[in-house]
């Protein structure tokens, strides 16, 4: 949903963007990201990295934020949340492959993956989740931890196929990646993947 201040100066687009979270780039963007879209946040792995992606989910009251960690633990995102002053909603559905794999205790009320090489149950849990709601935002963070369980061609192939999911459901979808950990050569091909950038 579009910044309630910026209704009167984009009243066309308020049903058709999301809220980035941030005033200025919400009337840089014309109103906000564009649903359905998928946008890619690249750069060494960050708090504003973070903080981008918390806005986003943060900032739509009428949308499922939903958020996949496999860099941090659910709980430590929502301490992140408070020390960058983004509150979290309490609606927010994580879907947690860092819990396991690193031989923590998982949260309840937090969908809990093996790895993040669980797709197939990754993929499971979303499709539920999108029968469920009518409108869904989506936080990956990270990108790079999945790319590193399935490999680049395999994380492509997610892509694509993550890409038509998003498409049909009219969602926005906001994947965190550390550039710094891939080669250059592969971030024009993965960039063909997502309208922002």
């Amino acid at each position: 949903m579009i910044h309630p201040s910026l209704r009167d100066v984009f009243p066309s687009k308020a049903d058709s963007v999301v809220s980035t979270g941030c005033k200025e780039l919400d009337i840089f963007l014309e109103g906000g990201y564009e649903k359905p879209s998928m946008i890619l946040v690249d750069g060494q792995q960050s708090k504003e990295q973070l903080a981008v992606l918390l806005s986003m989910l943060s900032a739509n009251q009428s949308a499922l934020p939903i958020l996949f960690t496999a860099d941090l633990s659910p709980s430590s995102i929502r301490r992140k949340a408070k020390e960058l002053g983004i509150p979290l909603p309490a609606n927010t559905v994580f879907i947690d492959a860092y819990s396991k794999p690193s031989g923590i205790k998982a949260e309840d009320n937090t969908f809990v993956l093996d790895t993040p090489a669980s797709l197939n149950d990754l993929s499971l849990i979303l499709k539920d989740l999108f029968a469920k709601h009518e409108e869904v935002l989506l936080g990956f963070y990270s990108l790079s931890s999945i790319l590193f369980a399935i490999g680049e061609r395999g994380g492509l192939d997610f892509i694509r196929t993550f890409k038509a999911r998003v498409e049909s459901k009219g969602a926005v979808s906001m994947f965190v990646i550390d550039s710094s950990l891939f080669k250059k050569e592969f971030f024009p091909v993965l960039r063909n993947f997502f309208d922002l950038y």
